[in-house]
């Protein structure tokens, strides 16, 4: 909106890249300050609210130390993820995030995008802490990410003051944080609204309908959507079975959804094998197969990832001591003289 830019002093809503890294010394943060309001409204947007599902019970057994280290690592993933879908990163509260297509750029697929955004947000949401849980310890593998989308208008500019911050203002928005509330764990749920714009753009078969509508207050009982844009996606029946991984990652040149579905995968399952590195301990592996539950496959799974990398740390002792002494130590060349007497 050319009006709102020159009326801000020249400093347009789509110029601000960071707005909560604005400080009070900064020169851009005193123009900010001094202009008028920095607004605009935008009739076109999808707006995404994604939850950590389990984040409270999990978090309330660790240090605050373990719990940023989750946040971190997921969040920044993410962050790579609005690069390659073009996605705008509004904030994050808590464990939830929050993102929204459409702004500061009008575009028209904005629905697709973000879809496609938040299914890859569930695989990497997966992948992360299934690799974390070594480190931050059983249960993390379980946590699992709950999204809800809305499509409509919203009103988005920067709120002034100590801080300043980057808003969305809107029934969109409120709309949006039902549909995540009323989500399933590694599921998107949208609304009519998203639904109408996907059917649109021939995305049919990423819909399946809800049997049981949600009440919205306000609104009453709302119609909506599952959107599995991918089959690497749980099963909306069964959102926590095991996922399909091909084996790699996302990287700036596509996405895991432009990736072919067909073919071998990972599967996410029970049955763990971890293969040590040969060249150091010998051809050895670690087979375990667990018939019980699936919290109880998670712990032995933990266990063992603990026992290997402790062994790998006692094989880089073993060879520094090795390089330091000039040979095996003292104990092992007595031992291979012995054997052989």
């Amino acid at each position: 909106n050319n009006n709102n830019n020159n009326s801000s002093g020249g400093v347009s809503l789509g110029e601000i890249g960071v707005f909560s890294m604005t400080n009070n010394s900064n020169k851009r943060g005193r123009k900010l300050k001094s202009s008028k309001p920095i607004a605009d409204f935008f009739p076109n947007t999808t707006v995404m609210f994604a939850n950590i599902s389990g984040f409270t019970a999990w978090s309330s057994e660790r240090e605050p130390v373990q719990v940023f280290c989750l946040l971190e690592t997921l969040f920044v993933e993410f962050d790579k993820l609005t690069s390659l879908h073009n996605v705008f990163k509004v904030e994050t509260i808590g464990d939830c995030y929050v993102a929204v297509t459409g702004l500061p750029e009008p575009s028209q697929d904005h629905a697709v995008r973000l879809t496609k955004f938040a299914a890859d947000c569930i695989l990497v949401m997966h992948s992360t802490c299934q690799k974390l849980e070594a480190q931050l310890g059983p249960g993390t593998a379980d946590l699992s990410l709950r999204v809800g989308l809305h499509s409509g208008s919203v009103t988005a500019g920067v709120l002034r003051g100590q801080k300043l911050r980057f808003q969305l203002f809107g029934d969109t928005v409120n709309t949006a944080s039902r549909m995540e509330m009323y989500s399933k764990d590694n599921c998107i749920q949208c609304s009519q609204s998203t639904a109408d714009l996907l059917l649109a753009a021939n995305k049919k078969t990423w819909l399946t309908s809800r049997d049981d509508p949600i009440p919205i207050k306000g609104k009453g009982n709302l119609q909506t959507y599952w959107l599995r844009p991918t089959r690497k996606l749980p099963s909306i029946d069964n959102p926590r079975s095991s996922f399909m991984l091909r084996a790699g990652s996302i990287s700036n040149k596509g996405s895991m959804l432009t990736m072919d579905d067909s073919g071998s995968s990972l599967v996410a399952a029970t049955r763990h094998k971890s293969q040590t590195n040969a060249k150091d301990w010998g051809n050895t592996s670690v087979d375990c197969f667990v018939a019980g539950t699936k919290k109880e496959a998670h712990l032995v799974d933990w266990n063992v990832q603990i026992l290997l990398e402790s062994l790998e740390k006692v094989v880089v002792r073993r060879q520094a001591l090795e390089q330091a002494e000039g040979g095996p130590p003292e104990r092992i060349r007595s031992t291979t003289t012995t054997t052989t007497t």
